[in-house]
């Protein structure tokens, strides 16, 4: 109807205006057909009517336009792309018009029949209800398989048509409210419309792209109006079908029908069953008889037909109990998937109340086990794979048997040579038989194991979607069930609970003990293995206790170097920590389990068993801080801390525990969770206790750590002091305000975790005191076996020194006239010097023993750097793995919007974030050209839980670059073929690519991408170019010393006046530390534009020069010899090239000689030098020969009279 509606209107558009009158009178005549309203056809047939004949709009008309546009020479591409997708539009919308008449009628349609089919529902449900469930009369197996699989398949689409029907009523209800939206704005949109239509067009526009923009815009127009029909009477349908309880009735139906779909499917798997086990059963029986009966040649082939028979009736049982467990399966995955939609629809409904939060607690606990239901599906596979290696193996029989001539030939060959014709005949028919029998047992063995088969892979399906489901729930609820209240609040009603007042009854009690009493005297020999196990425990405390102060006072000892005095004592302290703990979890063990039929002994065992786990880790603190023990003479813990823990440590247990124990009772033994004041003042309580404890314990000042905090008053602990300090504080007092406030379920789910995050952070500590531990004991073996070959290596140095200096001296005399023409040779042709001597600003030779300490050292802070990695990062997945629960109630922070962006991303990851991660808050915004493209714009609100990502990501950003370079090379690194430059090169890259990737992760949790910044980035490069070029000069020029490596780390170097050793290349500058110690830091610009002298880059070698000057009228030819022999002997002088000596000049006073020799590296010049002069004196005193020291002749030409007679006349002086 609305396609000839608009048929006419498109006719009447040709009518002169003259035909106004006539053109309105065909509208009012087809609103009555139609059901539009008159106000809506005027507007329809004026909007066409005022439109030129060459703008009429048809679907004919958008064609040419877009064939129009599409041949223009005047426009664009970009143009013409922009101008067909609107005809597009335009002519999609016109397209709309006739399919939103169709919906108009049907929608009016079904409101006028809304009656009639109210009646036929429930004439279908009263049929339905009278209906029994009955088989169809099949005959064979096969037949009764076929059916059931078509039947499986209908009930099905029956599940998923009632599903839908049961999610109606939400759906109508969004509509609602979406229909009324989209009513009250038509208005408001028409109005738009007309007035960009009226608007005169832009004097740059082509005249096709407003002719183009111009159908676009009349098409929505008509549109708006054309969709006002269909809205109103779709609104009407639902007014008429709830009046008249439509989609109830239909849901009942439906729900019968399922009913009886699941009532029929059972009956045909228990006729399928018994077929089967009648079938097989006779099969076994006809196959046993066979066997009885068989030839003597066939009696093997009989006996494996029987087998297979047997295979086939002993697949009954397994495929009856898988098909009971798959119908289980599908039951339960039923009712979660029904749980979880009403929930969904009871919280969009009424919000989260307290009764939702309730239901929600009462539900999670309810939720199949999904640790139990993983393990299942990881038992099938093994199961379904040996049914596949049977199932196969029965396959390739059969597939054998496809021809049996074979078979029976090989019978007949194997049969004796005289048999008569007859015989033999007889033997072929029986053989025949058997192979025949085989092929339909294989058969029956086939189709069995293919149900089982089947039934195994449907099971398997069905629990993996019941994993799934379960999961979507768990998250679903924990999002919200941390936010609702689970109690009024405390001060809102002051009453005991029956289980409150259930707690102070003797008689209970008396029940509890009568209990236990039971089960000893049932478990005579467990509780006497109990009771000798503790009873030795605590009997033989004073011997463990002397082996704890012997173990102390062993590991106590400087020289100690073993570890076992420590594992003893662990061993001690472990003992005497777990026996009253252990008693107590026995009792709270005993009674869980035997006291079944009572709550309140369950409670108590509850109980008990809670407190056993709040003592162990408490008595085993204790018992390490305690005087002697563990941290004092082995970990060597700070006394002030030892102290503190001793003097605190038995206030918080004997008021804690207790605290524990009522709680924990109180709770297990209240079903209902109504006011709970008792259970819930405990838990106050033990909360403040925990508060006063922590705040004693953690202060600054006086806390444990303050002496931690003395000893490293730069790191991050003493600037975050305040901020760890009173977080650990009010953690306990902030679950006393929640359990004040109502949130007490919030409070238990926290507290509980925050006491496993304590529990674990102590016992990492612990492990790492042990291997601090065993690392010193190695440090003092490493040191002692260091010392012991230092002092062999002395003693074998001294030795070859000896051996060296007799064999030049023995050689001396016979090489004497070639060493001088050596000497004269090198005076002529001197070997040219460095530009640069380090001499002064080398610092000469380590000692020996310092680099072995430096060694040991060094290895240690790497062992110890790797053990702090290790906890660090075990601490935090213990952590993860702890509140990994409950972090998905963060995702309430997802309701305030901090700011709002868009983001490009395809359709799937639209589709993902709605579904999978409602908390990205993604709504389409615009689609462009990028529909080709698969890419929409979507607009992303940025919550707090983003900033809170964004700064956990900037975290372990700081933490990875810190770490994660020297794990690498600790690791990697030092295990390849790489020098230690390469290698400080590779992790200052890795450091900078770390730094990087997390700016970019931490940028795009809050949606900050690159196409937001390329512009702002650009701009800031420009302008810190000019404003900080030297930062980024040096910044190039470190990248360049990392990449080409013309210095490394350890070289020694010579920049201007400044000698030193480079200890750092960093981003900015290079850190070199001179002999004294000093650190000096220069720009990385210096080594790459400036001069630099690299004295260990290529060649290590290096000459030391000396300056010699001897007395006038000394023996030069002696002195050359003799400073010769003092090089030649030292042992760390080179042979290749020798040392020279030159007698350079003759000084104002002194002859003066030049030493030269050389050096195989830079790391003993220093000792070198000292010993070469000092043995020089020493060979010059011997040989008298003069070191010449400065002296000057005064010459007195005239002397004042006065001064020569008292000169002369002065007396002697005294001897």
């Amino acid at each position: 109807m609305q396609k000839q509606l608009s048929e006419a209107l498109v006719t009447e558009v040709t009518i002169p205006p003259l035909r106004l009158p006539a053109l309105c009178l065909i509208a009012i005549t087809l609103f009555a057909l139609s059901g539009q309203t008159h106000a809506q056809i005027v507007r329809h047939a004026v909007l066409l009517q005022s439109a030129s004949p060459a703008e009429q709009i048809t679907p004919d008309v958008i064609e040419a336009r877009r064939k129009e546009v599409a041949d223009s020479a005047d426009l664009s591409d970009d143009l013409k792309k922009k101008a067909d997708n609107q005809l597009k539009v335009a002519s999609d919308g016109i397209k709309r018009i006739s399919d939103l008449a169709a919906t108009a009628a049907q929608f009016k349609s079904d409101t006028d029949g809304v009656q009639q089919r109210v009646s036929k529902l429930k004439q279908r449900l009263t049929t339905l209800q009278t209906l029994k469930p009955e088989l169809p009369k099949l005959v064979t197996l096969p037949e009764l398989d076929q059916e059931r699989s078509i039947r499986d398949v209908q009930l099905t689409e029956l599940k998923n048509s009632l599903v839908q029907i049961e999610a109606e009523p939400v759906a109508r209800a969004n509509r609602r409210k979406e229909i009324r939206a989209l009513l009250l704005s038509a208005t408001q949109r028409a109005a738009d419309i007309e007035k960009q239509l009226v608007t005169p067009a832009p004097s740059d526009e082509p005249a096709l792209m407003t002719q183009a923009r111009h159908t676009e815009l009349r098409a929505r127009r008509l549109t708006i109006d054309a969709e006002q029909p269909a809205l109103q009477n779709e609104l009407a349908k639902y007014d008429a079908e709830d009046a008249a309880d439509f989609v109830r009735l239909e849901r009942d139906v439906r729900t019968q029908e399922v009913s009886l779909a699941e009532a029929e499917l059972k009956l045909f798997d228990e006729e399928i069953a018994e077929r089967r086990a009648q079938e097989n059963k006779a099969a076994l029986t006809r196959a046993r008889d066979e066997a009885i009966a068989a030839e003597p040649l066939l009696q093997a082939d009989a006996d494996l037909n029987k087998q297979l028979a047997k295979q086939s009736v002993d697949l009954a049982t397994p495929i009856e109990e898988t098909r009971t467990e798959l119908d289980s399966t599908k039951l339960r995955l039923d009712g979660v998937q029904k749980q979880f939609s009403a929930i969904q629809q009871k919280v969009e409904t009424i919000g989260l109340t307290d009764a939702i939060g309730g239901l929600l607690r009462r539900q999670r606990g309810d939720l199949p086990d999904l640790l139990k239901r993983q393990a299942n599906v990881q038992n099938r596979r093994e199961q379904i794979e040996d049914a596949q290696y049977e199932l196969f193996e029965a396959d390739d029989q059969r597939a054998q048997l496809a021809n049996r001539e074979p078979f029976v030939q090989m019978i007949l060959t194997d049969a004796a040579a005289g048999i008569s014709d007859a015989e033999a005949q007889k033997l072929e028919d029986a053989a025949r038989h058997v192979f025949d029998r085989r092929a339909e047992y294989l058969d029956q063995l086939i189709r069995s194991s293919n149900s089982y088969l089947d039934t195994l892979f449907e099971l398997d399906q069905t629990e993996q979607v019941l994993i799934a489901e379960t999961q979507r729930y768990l998250i679903y609820i924990d999002e919200r069930v941390l936010w609702v209240r689970s109690n009024k609040p405390l001060y809102a009603k002051f009453e005991l609970d029956t289980s409150d007042q259930i707690f102070f009854a003797p008689s209970r009690w008396i029940s509890v003990v009568d209990t236990l009493t039971v089960d000893a005297v049932s478990n005579l020999w467990l509780y006497g293995i109990a009771i000798i196990t503790f009873s030795a425990l605590i009997l033989l405390r004073p011997k463990i206790r002397r082996e704890l102060h012997e173990a102390g006072a062993l590991a106590r000892r400087g020289n100690c170097t073993s570890f076992e005095p420590t594992w003893h004592a662990t061993w001690a302290t472990t003992l005497m920590s777990i026996t009253w703990p252990g008693l107590i979890w026995f009792m709270g063990y005993r009674l869980m389990l035997v006291s079944a039929s009572s709550d309140f002994s369950q409670a108590v065992g509850g109980g008990l068993i809670a407190t056993a786990w709040g003592f162990l880790p408490f008595e085993l603190l204790r018992r390490i801080c305690r005087l002697g023990g563990l941290a004092d003479h082995h970990f060597d813990w700070p006394d002030s801390a030892i102290r503190l823990f001793r003097n605190t440590l038995p206030g918080l247990g004997l008021v804690g525990l207790p605290l524990v124990f009522v709680t924990t009772t109180l709770y297990m033994s209240d079903t209902e969770h109504g006011l709970d004041i008792l259970e819930r003042a405990g838990f106050i309580c033990a909360a403040l206790v925990l508060t006063i404890f922590l705040r004693r314990v953690l202060r600054p000042d006086s806390g444990v750590l303050c002496e931690l905090l003395v000893s490293h008053p730069t790191g991050w602990l003493i600037r975050t002091k305040w901020i760890w300090y009173w977080g650990s504080v009010m953690a306990p007092l902030s679950l006393a305000g929640l359990t004040i406030a109502g949130f007490y379920y919030t409070a238990q789910q926290l507290s509980w975790r925050l006491f496993a995050t304590i529990v674990l952070v102590l016992g990492l500590q612990l492990v790492r005191a042990l291997l601090q531990r065993l690392l010193i004991v190695q440090r003092r073996q490493m040191s002692i076996e260091h010392a012991k070959q230092r002092r062999l290596e002395l003693l074998t140095q001294k030795q070859a020194a000896i051996q060296a200096a007799a064999a030049i001296k023995a050689a001396e005399d016979a090489t004497e006239s070639s060493r001088d023409k050596t000497n004269a040779a090198a005076a002529t042709s001197p070997v040219p010097e460095r530009s640069t001597d380090p001499s002064s600003a080398t610092p000469g030779a380590i000692v020996p023993d310092e680099e072995l300490r430096a060694d040991v050292e060094s290895s240690t802070e790497q062992s110890r750097r790797l053990l702090s990695i290790a906890v660090v990062t075990t601490s935090l997945v213990g952590t993860w793995l702890i509140w990994v629960d409950a972090l998905p109630a963060l995702r309430i922070l997802d309701q305030w919007h901090l700011w709002a962006t868009t983001v490009d991303v395809s359709p799937d990851d639209v589709g993902f974030a709605s579904t999978a991660m409602p908390g990205m808050n993604m709504t389409p915004a615009t689609t462009t050209e990028a529909e080709s493209h698969k890419i929409i714009t979507v607009v992303r609100h940025v919550t707090p839980r983003d900033i809170g990502l964004a700064l956990l990501l900037a975290i372990l950003t700081f933490a990875c670059a810190r770490n994660i370079p020297g794990l690498m090379e600790m690791w990697i690194l030092q295990r390849l073929p790489l020098d230690q430059s390469v290698r400080y090169a590779i992790t200052t890259l890795t450091s900078y690519l770390i730094i990087l990737l997390g700016v970019v992760l931490s940028f795009n949790a809050i949606s900050v991408g690159w196409s937001k910044v390329q512009w702002l980035a650009t701009a800031l490069t420009f302008g810190l170019a000019f404003g900080l070029q030297e930062i980024f000069a040096n910044f190039v020029a470190g990248l360049i010393l990392l990449f080409e490596r013309p210095i490394r780390i350890g070289d020694v170097v010579t920049v201007d006046d400044i000698s030193g050793v480079v200890s750092r290349i960093r981003i900015r500058a290079t850190t070199i530390t001179n002999w004294d110690r000093k650190e000096y830091v220069i720009p990385n610009k210096e080594f790459i534009t400036g001069r630099m002298l690299n004295w260990t880059l290529s060649d290590k070698t290096n000459r030391v020069v000396i300056n010699v000057g001897i007395a006038y009228g000394s023996d030069v030819d002696k002195a050359k010899q003799l400073l010769l022999k003092v090089c030649r002997e030292h042992p760390l002088t080179m042979s290749n090239p020798g040392p020279n000596v030159t007698f350079e000049e003759f000084g104002d006073n002194t002859l003066n000689f030049v030493v030269r020799t050389y050096l195989p590296d830079l790391d003993n010049r220093l000792s070198v030098i000292d010993a070469l002069h000092t043995n020089i004196d020493r060979v010059f005193r011997d040989a008298q020969i003069e070191i010449a020291f400065p002296q000057q002749d005064l010459h007195l030409r005239s002397v004042d009279p006065t001064v020569a007679t008292a000169l002369r006349d002065r007396p002697p002086a005294a001897a």
